[in-house]
Parts: C-alpha cells; sequence; structure tokens
C-alpha cells in the first residue's frame, strides 16, 4: 500500500495506476461517542483495500452528506453537488498523472449519492475505472457472524458503541447511550 505519506518517487516508482479514495463523515453518534467514527471506518477500509491492491491511498475526506444529523451541534453536511463536484476533480487530476483505476470506500451508510457518482464518472470517462467497495455488505456479513442480525438502531447504540471501542476505545465514555434523529431530517426523497 502506498499513501500521502510516501514520496512522489516512491509512487511513481510502484508502477501503481491503482488510487483508492474515502470519504467519512463528521456527524452525530448519541451523546457520548466521537464524532468521527465514520471516518475512522472509512480509513480502516481504505487501509484494508490498498494493502490488497497495492493501490495509492488518500487521506480520507472527513465530511459526507449528513442531513438527517444536521440538527446535531457539530455535524457538518455538504450537499452531494459539491462532495462529488470535489471527487470528480481529485480523479480528473490524478487521471492525468496516468492513474486509471480507483476505488471510492465510504464510511458513510447515508450516502445515497454513491451510486449515481459512480455510474455517472464511468459513463463521462470512458477511459478509466470507478468502482465502490460497497463496505454495507461486509457490515452485514459482520452482523450474521456476531449473530445480531435484524437489529434495529440508530447512531449511538449498540453498534456504534462496540464500534468505538474498536476504533477508538479511549474516546468512549460509557454512559446511557443512543438517540434518534428528527423525522424530518430522514427523508430520502
Amino acid at each position: 500500500m502506498l499513501s500521502f505519506r510516501d514520496s512522489t518517487k516512491t509512487i511513481r516508482e510502484s508502477g501503481t495506476d491503482t488510487v483508492l479514495i474515502s470519504v467519512g463523515a463528521t456527524e452525530q453518534f448519541g451523546p457520548c461517542l466521537p464524532m468521527h467514527l465514520d471516518t475512522l471506518i472509512a480509513e480502516k477500509y481504505a487501509e484494508a483495500f490498498g494493502n490488497a491492491l497495492g493501490a495509492y491511498v488518500l487521506p480520507t475526506i472527513p465530511f459526507n452528506t449528513s442531513e438527517e444529523h444536521a440538527s446535531f451541534k457539530g455535524t457538518v453536511t455538504i450537499s452531494p453537488n459539491i462532495l462529488t463536484a470535489m471527487l470528480e476533480e481529485i480523479i480528473v487530476n490524478l487521471k492525468r498523472q496516468g492513474f486509471k483505476k480507483f476505488v471510492l470506500c465510504n464510511g458513510h451508510g447515508g450516502a445515497y449519492w454513491e451510486s449515481s457518482f459512480v455510474k455517472h464518472i464511468n459513463f463521462k470517462y470512458q477511459d478509466l475505472i470507478l468502482i465502490t467497495t460497497h463496505r454495507h455488505l461486509a457490515w452485514e456479513e459482520a452482523l450474521r457472524e456476531a449473530d445480531i442480525v435484524g437489529l434495529k438502531e440508530k447512531h449511538g447504540g449498540f453498534l456504534s458503541v462496540c464500534t468505538a471501542l474498536w476504533l477508538c476505545p479511549d474516546l468512549v465514555k460509557i454512559e446511557n447511550m443512543g438517540s434518534e434523529e428528527p423525522v424530518e431530517h430522514n427523508k430520502i426523497c
């Protein structure tokens, strides 16, 4: 795996033509958990895929479309237009340098823009390929392995606490957990 911590010479000499772009989020995870869990999840996935593919792994973008959490203080939400325009700029600039394969690794479950963005980029730039990691499939498999399929919860519940204890145990305050998203922020259309 290569990363932004490597030199230009190291990246060039590696011969890789694959870039891993990860996108997290900064949003509420209940009253007591850190707001960067989706970013940490995206970083873990990016590292694993980067190692498997010998790819150049970019720093994780810590913002996403988090409208459903917008009323919680500290949450940062950006529009899908701004986010996808930035991602397209990154891809186009790296394409000019000879990169041809791009993997989008998203740590935020509410990123409804992702599949249409991948389709758009592959149609517009037919001399490159962009795929997504579909992390939700890995998440569902992990839930089956842990025998907790069907657990219905919002941010800050059991799964969030367990994820935070794995990714950043020093930041977890064990207190009453859980929060509901306001219904008016949870509309898909």
